[in-house]
């Protein structure tokens, strides 16, 4: 059986049909669905009741699987640690007790660390009958419906992405002291280029850019907020709906995405696992 990929109604998205490591998983197979990745921004592989050693095997198609950097013990899969669980029942246990808010609000994966990963990889384990939808922005279609103004403006300017910004409005997990010391501080370029297509695209993210390499504070956040507000426009999102066994992937390098606020709305634990696939250097 061969694979087809579907696009998304909307401008950016794909779902993968047909795919099954036992009947076509092989090196044919596997780059049409890293070129899927990297055509569509995301795409969903459906049905894929796999244990975890499948969904790193599944990740490895698209790089070296790299584990969560701060607080990896604290959320780690004890059989496989380089797999996160992600749980609308974790709490922040060194901070408030209170529940984690993962992912509510625009953001892309890990991008303080020299080499935010090029991806990441979510399976749906368990979902709540209601809510729980992830969101997405297409960074580079926002990019090229800049006007040519701003795409001067911001030529060539970086960004200071920190563990979290002190502007964000999402608090991220309370660190240990250790993990306080190893959290890095990077600086990379709005307008980012990807590595495989060269197109340029937007390169923010609300809950750990904190400003802009020599512009003063308050400049820097009237255009960051400025930015953000045209990346979110309606135009360039695409909001995935999720179903049991989705194992869902996006490219870091071109998105950012956050997770519907409507926790209030789950009859029960929505729990997933997730993988990162090692990046580059962002340019």
């Amino acid at each position: 059986m061969s694979i087809s990929i579907r696009p998304f109604d909307g401008n950016f998205g794909a779902e993968v049909i047909g795919f099954d490591f036992e009947t076509n998983g092989n090196e044919d197979t596997f780059q049409l669905l890293r070129d899927a990745w990297v055509e569509h921004a995301v795409i969903c592989i459906r049905h894929q009741k796999i244990e975890p050693e499948f969904f790193l095997k599944l990740a490895k198609i698209f790089g070296e699987p790299i584990p969560q950097l701060i607080n990896h013990k604290a959320f780690a899969l004890p059989s496989h640690p380089v797999i996160s669980v992600l749980s609308s029942g974790h709490v922040d246990t060194l901070g408030s007790g209170k529940p984690i808010n993962r992912g509510g609000s625009w953001h892309s994966d890990h991008s303080n660390t020299p080499q935010p990963p090029s991806g990441t990889i979510l399976h749906a384990l368990q979902l709540p009958s209601q809510g729980g939808n992830t969101r997405f922005t297409n960074q580079t279609l926002a990019y090229e419906n800049l006007s040519s103004d701003m795409k001067k403006k911001i030529e060539g300017l970086k960004a200071k992405h920190v563990y979290q910004s002190k502007y964000s409005t999402r608090k991220m997990p309370t660190r240990s002291k250790v993990d306080e010391a190893i959290s890095p501080t990077s600086f990379h370029p709005i307008a980012r280029t990807h590595p495989v297509t060269g197109r340029k695209a937007i390169y923010l993210n609300p809950v750990r850019t904190e400003t802009i390499e020599g512009m003063n504070e308050t400049d820097a956040q009237v255009l960051l907020d400025e930015l953000l507000a045209h990346s979110a426009q309606d135009e360039f999102q695409y909001s995935h709906e999720w179903k049991s066994d989705d194992v869902l992937l996006w490219d870091n390098r071109q998105t950012m995405h956050m997770a519907a606020a409507d926790s209030h709305l789950y009859d029960r634990e929505r729990r997933m696992h997730r993988l990162m696939i090692k990046g580059d250097t962002p340019f």
